[in-house]
């Protein structure tokens, strides 16, 4: 595990593989098991706080992949960066409103 973390944050992943698979496929998916795990919580009854910890469990995940594409993205240069970064940022955002 320690390897892929590792590369991702120093930036040495291809742009394709950080933002395609692990920000976009992998991050979403994350992001949006949680939220509908939260949501069966909160409709089943649960006690507030299980709810909002499960809720807040992919911000670090999250914050880590919009790094991780941040850094790949300045590596590399040129406008698939620019365009990568861009919708990184757009991406963090919709992740914060769903959850």
């Amino acid at each position: 595990m320690w390897p892929f973390i590792e590369k991702r944050w120093r930036g040495e992943v291809e742009l394709e593989t950080v933002f395609l698979r692990d920000m976009l496929l992998l991050g979403s998916a994350i992001t949006i098991a949680a939220a509908l795990a939260t949501w069966g919580l909160r409709e089943a009854g649960m006690a507030r706080p299980l709810p909002l910890a499960v809720s807040v469990l992919p911000v670090p995940i999250d914050m880590f992949l919009f790094v991780a594409v941040w850094r790949t993205a300045g590596n590399e240069g040129g406008p698939a960066a620019w365009s990568a970064k861009a919708i990184a940022v757009m991406w963090l955002a919709a992740m914060f409103v769903m959850l």
